[in-house]
């Protein structure tokens, strides 16, 4: 209930508004600040990622980034599992340890760039079946519709087979990360440009910036701290 008035607050104006700016300023330190134009286009591109994704996709991005990308990862995905190998040959891990370990190395789904439905208009259209109708006078209406269509999309999810390669956030989200549930590593195609990822550039550099994302990325299925080693390899 409190997550969705945090979520509304902001959309209400007024004084809800300011009381909203208040908090964030009173746990991040910082006022809500951004122009309308930028939570106009943060909004769209919350409800409407994969569409987005799909004009970017199409006008923007160098397609030849998902290849060499793919190539970084298998490139450090190997290099982990030889680091396994040292670990046992020193004894810090046992052959069975290892074994697991390199079992679900292997059994990682490396998602990269964006699916590829995306591309496809009639999939984009099956995928927002729910519908948007905007009203043109409301802001705080068309948020509430915005909401009810994000978690419609949610719980489609929990009535369906499990998708192992399902992307949980959006193609042009310049942030790579590790799902521990899935076993799989997103790599969007937000990422894959400067600063860190250049095609052209030497592959020095983009290991020195993308591979280090990468590796901890993999890393992440063996955190101490988090649930990623008590996650099973992979899900059926």
């Amino acid at each position: 209930m409190w997550r969705y008035v945090q979520f509304m607050s902001w959309h209400a104006g007024g004084k809800l508004r300011d009381e909203y700016n208040k908090f964030q300023y009173t746990i991040a330190g910082t006022a809500h600040a951004a122009e309308p134009e930028m939570i106009c286009a943060k909004l769209t591109n919350t409800v409407l990622s994969f569409a987005t994704g799909n004009i970017y996709a199409k006008n923007h991005f160098d397609v030849n980034s998902i290849e060499k990308a793919t190539s970084m990862y298998e490139n450090i995905k190997n290099v982990s599992l030889e680091r396994f190998d040292y670990l046992e040959t020193y004894g810090f891990l046992n052959g069975t340890t290892v074994d697991a370990a390199k079992t679900k190395i292997n059994k990682i789904n490396a998602l990269i760039g964006y699916p590829d439905w995306i591309l496809v208009n009639s999939s984009l259209d099956d995928y927002y079946k729910f519908g948007i109708t905007t009203l043109n006078e409301s802001h705080f209406s068309n948020m509430q519709t915005m909401k009810t269509i994000l978690v419609a999309v949610e719980l489609a999810v929990l009535q369906s087979a499990v998708d192992n390669k399902r992307w949980i956030k959006t193609p042009v989200s310049v942030d790579a990360y590790y799902d521990a549930i899935l076993n799989s590593i997103a790599i969007p195609m937000g990422a894959l440009q400067s600063p860190y990822f250049m095609p052209g550039s030497l592959d020095i550099s983009n290991y020195a910036k993308l591979g280090v994302i990468i590796a901890r990325e993999i890393l992440h299925g063996f955190n101490v701290f988090e649930i990623g080693r008590a996650s099973c390899r992979e899900r059926v």
